[in-house]
């Protein structure tokens, strides 16, 4: 049980702090640059996922080759596709996440997804499935928008974007859409310039505000590192690797030296607990941790021989363990 912790602890912290420190030569295209720049300037998260790039990618059949089974033999699931007018594996390109925490209680979001849509069409099943007392049409400007309840709406602003979240956010996008093409932040094109790859998925985050409130347990005193995380940077990459990169930025360099302790310490006893696989050893090997000051850099990546390593290994930990 103790070693099926430890190696579940290791990889998910891989998921959530991974990748390789180096200034990044890339640049948004404009068409993804001017999306990004619409999004709500007071956003504490903002993310973005190129959907197409991760399906062309060596690693997507990983992921979809028993689900796609299942869909093609799903009915319901061909009937609605056929009724939306939508290949979901086709036509859904791009996402972009905005989202901001007021409090525990308060969630601000907005979603905006690119692809090739027909409007009607999908409007149509809306409104033939939803109770009427469920939803509202109104207009804004030039476009129409669909209100549900807790304050949530969704609106198309031509065939190849849905926009859905929190009313005042798609209000906002919509304002935005409509006016002069606003000016991507400084201070997010600062960070993500950082980003060793931003073509394919990237999440930037502030969560100061949600770290402060772990609880400082004497038990665990290299955790209390976590408590100073006031900013997270991730980015993803698959080609020919699987690369994920993170930068967590620390208002504590001493509490920064904590975590980057702790998670050496993870990633020790994660090898220690599959030292009898050396093929997982070496994997593990290959995740990179640096701190400078108050920032901490964390690189991973696999190829996909090694995934299929981890895969087939999956069965035998789970009788040794």
């Amino acid at each position: 049980m103790r070693r099926t912790f430890l190696i579940t602890l290791v990889f998910s912290m891989l998921l959530v702090f991974s990748a390789c420190r180096k200034e990044s030569g890339h640049t948004l295209s404009p068409g993804i640059q001017r999306q990004v720049a619409l999004l709500p300037a007071d956003a504490d998260v903002l993310g973005f996922l190129d959907i197409q790039a991760v399906q062309n990618s060596p690693f997507f059949d990983f992921i979809t080759d028993s689900l796609q089974a299942e869909l093609n033999e799903d009915e319901d699931f061909k009937t609605l596709t056929d009724e939306l007018g939508l290949d979901p594996q086709k036509d859904i390109q791009r996402m972009y996440l905005a989202a901001r925490f007021k409090n525990e209680d308060n969630l601000n979001i907005l979603l905006v997804i690119e692809g090739n849509f027909q409007p009607d069409k999908i409007l149509a099943k809306i409104e033939k499935e939803a109770d009427s007392d469920s939803f509202k049409k109104t207009a804004y400007d030039k476009y129409k928008i669909y209100l549900f309840p807790e304050d949530k709406a969704f609106a198309f602003t031509d065939n190849r974007h849905i926009i859905a979240g929190t009313v005042q956010w798609v209000k906002l996008y919509l304002k935005n859409v409509s006016g002069s093409a606003p000016a991507l932040n400084p201070e997010i094109k600062k960070r993500l310039k950082k980003l060793p790859y931003i073509n394919q998925a990237w999440l930037l985050a502030e969560i100061g505000q949600w770290t402060k409130k772990i609880k400082q347990d004497d038990t665990h005193p290299r955790l209390k590192g976590l408590s100073s995380l006031k900013q997270f940077d991730f980015a993803m990459e698959l080609n020919g690797e699987l690369r994920f990169f993170s930068q967590g930025i620390f208002d504590d360099e001493e509490k920064c030296q904590l975590f980057h302790d702790a998670l050496k310490g993870l990633i020790a006893a994660g090898k220690l607990a599959v030292s009898d696989d050396r093929s997982v050893v070496d994997i593990l090997n290959k995740i990179t941790i640096r701190n400078r000051g108050k920032d901490l850099d964390i690189n991973f990546e696999i190829s996909r021989d090694d995934l299929q390593k981890l895969l087939n290994r999956k069965k035998s930990w789970a009788t040794k363990i």
